[in-house]
């Protein structure tokens, strides 16, 4: 189990300093659902991401100084010039670790080519995918070998094809989209407002609801993004395009779980294939 939250204003300004406390205030609750990483990152109003992660929790994130040529802001001055530069978008993602070590690169967000992707779940079929890129790419975790497929495919059919866990969220640079995208096995509640000109996101509509409540928002109610139908929103705040993706047809999800052996294996079969994607 991970977190993702994220805010979005569809205004020029971009983020006000109300946004940004808000988010930060999210991740902070969001660290129920994981504490092994912390990470954002920001979307600029060209469209263009900058994006800051460590191996900790949001209260070590938000602590955390600059380092190197890379990094020189501290973490909070850096979510700070999200407003003094306008951004329009911040997503941040809480780790539960799962599979991989408890290190800043295996923490989310993953960018691989044009996509920054934070996701919640677990992708059981990745190795198997990952095999039909043109080369096949190294990766501890399962997240950023899924970052590397949409990078290199065409999403829709990545999506029809994965099988696990998932709540996904990914900013398309070639495309300038965010978009969102969840099976039935992990929630991803979105809060939408045209009289704020913002959209806010996080893992949990209680989590939500008691945000929008606390902070006047209009309509306290949050809304979980529909299993199974990928959202595409734009920097202007319009969802361009929306996709229903087939829902599979799992056949032996019993057999699944009793030989998983946690690793990206199946085992206990002479031709453990036949189970790898449940149909």
């Amino acid at each position: 189990m991970c977190g993702i939250v994220g805010v979005g204003s569809f205004v020029m300004q971009g983020l006000y300093s109300s946004d940004l406390e808000t988010f930060k205030q999210l991740l902070w609750m969001d660290a129920l659902r994981g504490m092994d990483g912390t990470g954002a990152f920001r979307v600029a109003k060209d469209g263009s991401i900058e994006y800051r992660k460590i191996a900790g929790n949001p209260v070590d994130f938000l602590r955390a100084g600059g380092g190197g040529k890379k990094n020189k802001k501290s973490i909070e001055d850096w979510l700070l010039a999200a407003v003094t530069q306008n951004d329009k978008i911040l997503i941040g993602h809480n780790r539960l670790a799962s599979v991989g070590a408890k290190t800043t690169d295996n923490a989310h967000p993953f960018m691989r080519g044009h996509i920054t992707l934070v996701h919640n779940g677990r992708i059981e079929n990745v190795i198997a995918l990952t095999k039909q890129c043109k080369k096949e790419p190294t990766y501890e975790v399962d997240s950023d070998g899924l970052a590397c497929l949409l990078s290199e495919f065409n999403p829709v059919d990545v999506l029809h094809e994965i099988r696990g866990a998932f709540a996904l969220v990914w900013w398309d640079l070639k495309k300038k989209t965010l978009n969102l995208y969840r099976n039935k096995e992990r929630p991803l509640s979105f809060f939408y407002s045209e009289g704020f000109k913002q959209y806010i996101f996080c893992s949990e509509a209680p989590m939500l609801e008691w945000m929008l409540k606390r902070t006047n928002r209009q309509s306290p109610f949050a809304k979980e993004v529909e299993p199974y139908n990928l959202v595409s929103i734009n920097l202007e705040g319009d969802v361009v395009n929306k996709v229903k993706i087939k829902e599979p047809v799992l056949v032996s999800p019993v057999i699944h779980q009793q030989h998983w052996c946690g690793e990206d294996e199946y085992v206990g079969y002479e031709n453990c294939e036949q189970y790898r994607d449940w149909e």
